[in-house]
């Protein structure tokens, strides 16, 4: 089925919905347990390990997407090829940071539960 008829398609059964006021049964039906994740690459695996690694360090890191990059791949890239790398880097590395805090917030929580 091409992309704009399945657009089509969700759209008016959308529409239809709202027009019924049945857009609160819809939800019913969606498992609240389900969790819809994204594979994870084993590149962004390895940098996340960097990353806990820096979190877990006793010292001040003024250079964190430095030490996360390639410097054999970065050297022969060109011009606009390193700013791309430099921003999809720094772009993953908040990210990481974020799955990090994420992940330790979650860790606390469950510490937490199994005390009390």
């Amino acid at each position: 089925m091409r992309y704009q008829t399945r657009v089509r398609r969700f759209a008016k059964e959308a529409r239809a919905r709202l027009l019924k006021n049945e857009y609160e049964k819809q939800e019913e039906k969606i498992p609240s347990n389900r969790v819809f994740k994204m594979p994870k690459d084993p590149r962004d695996e390895k940098l996340y390990e960097i990353v806990c690694q820096m979190a877990q360090s006793n010292e001040i890191i003024t250079d964190p997407i430095a030490r996360l990059m390639d410097g054999d791949a970065f050297m022969g890239m060109g011009q606009s090829e390193k700013m791309k790398y430099v921003f999809n880097l720094s772009n993953k590395y908040a990210a990481l940071l974020e799955r990090r805090r994420n992940e330790e917030k979650q860790a606390s929580l469950v510490y937490a539960c199994i005390l009390n």
